[in-house]
């Protein structure tokens, strides 16, 4: 058994549970509010807050002392997609220092890791992957905000990299094309898959009040600019929906609205199949999937 945690803008989500490459099954799901600007961005502003929620959650039962596997997400984590030959787990970490090493003469150390997309399907053509860098200091951080707690870590990773490992183990949108949009707070994660595979990644801040027309508009904005640069690209897959996770009960409005201006289908993300839980448990499936990342990050 496993237990996942997500240290979003507005919470310390913690999910139990298991998987395997058939489903994930869901034993418990607590949320433990933060106050703004505790976190921001991904960033811990007000470790000693989030520490004591941790040490909360510990005392309370939800979070043991060990296997706790943290997902995060910020800005500053460097990505690029790259192909690469038959190689090594060492040697593609040394091609990712060659790759990111203008970044590293300006950062801190930084730690390299990265996620298979596709194996090859020409010869000498390569495996497609996904090449993350981030600094050290910031894994130091979260192992010592943990440690403070009197929790070991026993993974740390990236939310694109568990929203990538979701579609590859459980495959919603096979040979489909689709965008991904999470929500948190003011902060807007999309993520894009051309035919069943992850195509591009990118962060946005919205400026208006949630619920509001004027961000409504700036959702529009973003999504529209992702579907004419997909028109550009030479692949000329169309993107067949947008599943959002995060918006409010005020927002729910948003889904209609959308669908309309951009001619797309606009829907809640929702579970399939392949995710198990009790019926206390579905009967929250809504703000569940708002945080979607923390299930997904079970997945081993």
């Amino acid at each position: 058994m496993s237990y996942s945690v997500y240290i979003s803008t507005d919470n310390l989500v913690i999910v139990k549970g298991k998987s395997n490459q058939k489903r994930i099954v869901v034993q418990s799901y607590s949320l433990l509010p933060l106050p703004e600007g505790a976190v921001i961005n991904g960033m811990v502003i007000n470790e000693e807050i989030v520490r004591e929620k941790l040490i909360q959650a510990r005392s309370e039962g939800i979070l043991p002392r060990k296997n706790v596997r943290l997902v995060f997400d910020r800005s500053s984590i460097l990505i690029k997609m790259l192909r690469v030959p038959e190689m090594s787990h060492l040697q593609v970490l040394n091609f990712l220092e060659n790759t990111f090493s203008t970044a590293s003469n300006v950062r801190e150390k930084l730690l390299y890791d990265y996620t298979l997309i596709e194996m090859e399907k020409t010869k000498g053509e390569g495996n497609l992957i996904l090449g993350t860098a981030i600094e050290k200091s910031f894994i130091e951080e979260y192992i010592r905000l943990f440690s403070g707690a009197g929790i070991k870590l026993s993974s740390i990773s990236i939310a694109l990299n568990s929203i990538i490992q979701y579609q590859k183990t459980f495959n919603p949108g096979r040979r489909k094309t689709y965008i991904l949009l999470f929500i948190t707070g003011e902060n807007v994660f999309l993520v894009m898959f051309c035919n069943g595979y992850y195509n591009i990644s990118n962060r946005y801040r919205l400026n208006s009040k949630k619920g509001s027309p004027q961000s409504l508009m700036e959702l529009n904005h973003i999504l529209s600019s992702i579907i004419q640069f997909n028109k550009a690209q030479k692949e000329n897959l169309d993107i067949e929906y947008v599943a959002i996770s995060g918006l409010q009960n005020n927002e729910n409005y948003y889904y209609g609205e959308l669908s309309t201006l951009l001619n797309i289908k606009v829907i809640p993300l929702t579970a399939g199949p392949e995710l198990v839980m009790s019926r206390e448990l579905t009967e929250n499936m809504d703000n569940m999937m708002n945080n979607f990342i923390a299930i997904a990050n079970l997945i081993e």
